[in-house]
């Protein structure tokens, strides 16, 4: 199982990340909660914790999550890896 979700920060700039299993079962181990429900009950803390543990596995400079989340200001969109499209309640495959 991956992610892919496009960060756009406040001051303009995007980065790609796949979320893979390394993050998943790091947020497991944090909030002692399973991914399998995800589908049942994602939180918009879930989706960004999971796309700023993809960042900071890549740049260790990132600070902790809640710097990072006020800093940033970050906006996520959901993607399959090819097009990303803006977070709806159900996301569409952009034509």
């Amino acid at each position: 199982m991956k992610m892919h979700l496009r960060i756009t920060n406040d001051d303009g700039s995007t980065a790609d990340v796949t979320v893979s299993a390394v993050d998943l079962v790091a947020f497991e181990a944090e909030f002692n909660r399973s991914v399998a429900k995800f589908q049942d009950e994602f939180r918009l803390t879930d989706m960004f914790w999971l796309a700023w543990h993809s960042l900071r596995r890549s740049d260790p400079s990132i600070g902790d999550f809640s710097d990072w989340l006020t800093v940033a200001d970050p906006d996520v969109e959901f993607g399959d890896g090819d097009e990303l499209v803006p977070l709806e309640s159900s996301p569409q495959r952009s034509e």
